[in-house]
């Protein structure tokens, strides 16, 4: 059956994930997911600098705006293209997920942790900059020394842009490895209770959907859904 995800799958796992790891284990719990999500969004900016370096491109601020693999439910405007480059997200899938599960400073800490990583596993040379829920709940995202031009391509490649459902079985099994490799045991149950969550909030047909991107080699670029 195919199940149409959105970025709201997405953000119920991560938020999901922080819930389970605060109960079991407190604080180291937190120092956890951020753990978790720092390895999870290196992962992605890893496949990006692949398909890139495929095509011949440089590992350039431009290049990383050309191959991101994840766009949805965002409303941005370009705020500044040269020198550097200033990006507002007004409006965000995952914030409003966040804020609907009255889960607000467990977003900031997820976002923080995870744009930063993107970037750092694009290219860690690469300098990235965030100012998170500002003054209207924006968001802004600052690339220094960027120098954009008008034929700056800022939109994705078609053909690399991921399904949300890839998205959604990344993040769940990106997470789950860490969390299991910290808490053995305790983290597997961990992974049963949040695929439980995920389960309840959405339906079963969707969280089996989740278990068939397991086996999936997440660390390199694959070409995407499964079947």
């Amino acid at each position: 059956m195919s199940m149409e995800f959105t970025g709201k799958h997405q953000a119920f796992i991560a938020a999901m994930y922080q819930v389970r790891l605060k109960e079991a284990y407190g604080e180291q719990g937190k120092k956890a997911f951020i753990h978790a999500a720092r390895c999870y969004a290196e992962r992605r900016g890893h496949r990006m600098a692949q398909r890139a370096l495929r095509d011949g491109k440089d590992l350039t601020p431009a290049t990383y705006e050309e191959y991101r693999e994840l766009q949805a439910g965002h409303t941005i405007d370009f705020v500044s293209m040269n020198p550097e480059f200033v990006m507002h997200v007004k409006k965000c899938e995952w914030a409003d997920t966040y804020e609907e599960l009255g889960l607000i400073d467990e977003g900031i800490l997820y976002c923080g942790n995870v744009d930063y990583s993107l970037s750092r596993g694009f290219n860690p040379d690469m300098e990235y900059h965030m100012k998170l829920r500002q003054g209207d709940n924006r968001c802004v995202h600052i690339i220094p020394d960027a120098n954009f031009t008008k034929d700056t391509v800022l939109v994705p490649i078609d053909d690399d842009i991921q399904s949300l459902e890839y998205h959604a079985g990344d993040m769940f099994w990106a997470f789950a490895k860490s969390i299991e490799a910290i808490f053995l045991s305790g983290g597997l149950k961990i992974v049963a209770q949040v695929l439980e969550d995920f389960e309840k909030q959405f339906s079963k047909e969707e969280a089996d959907r989740l278990m068939l991107y397991r086996n999936l080699d997440y660390e390199v670029w694959n070409g995407g859904t499964v079947r």
